[in-house]
């Protein structure tokens, strides 16, 4: 079987980390690297609602666009929202990886659908850190 681990290698390797801006937070945000994959769901955002469709699915990673844990974490409680999400995933024993910025940029990646869906050619693409403050 599959580990979490093995899943961010190849993630990696379509989106290196040295394509994320430097203010963003990608790879593995939660969980455990060693765990078994048993199901993997894909979302934009990991929500609370997201968490609670991983576990009804039996889904043990979510892999998503969006980071889980954008700014500094001084305490996880459950009195907001990403505490929330954290402590749910932790005591459901679900990972999440994601992959922003670095997806973004990467070849093949979210621009590049997104321009080839929209029909555009001559696209340029634009290096880690021309991207500003999104």
């Amino acid at each position: 079987m599959i580990q979490v681990k093995q899943v961010l290698q190849c993630l990696e390797q379509a989106a290196p980390y040295e394509l994320a801006e430097s203010w963003d937070n990608v790879g593995l945000l939660v969980g455990d690297p060693e765990a078994q994959v048993e199901g993997v769901l894909c979302a934009l955002d990991i929500t609370e609602a997201v968490v609670e469709e991983a576990a009804e699915r039996g889904c043990n990673l979510i892999v998503a666009h969006h980071p889980v844990i954008f700014t500094s974490v001084s305490h996880v409680t459950a009195d907001t929202v990403t505490g929330r999400i954290l402590i749910s995933m932790i005591r459901k024993g679900i990972s999440g990886i994601c992959m922003h910025t670095n997806m973004d940029c990467a070849s093949a990646g979210v621009n590049d659908l997104l321009a080839a869906s929209l029909g555009l050619t001559d696209v340029i693409n634009m290096e880690a850190g021309e991207g500003g403050n999104l």
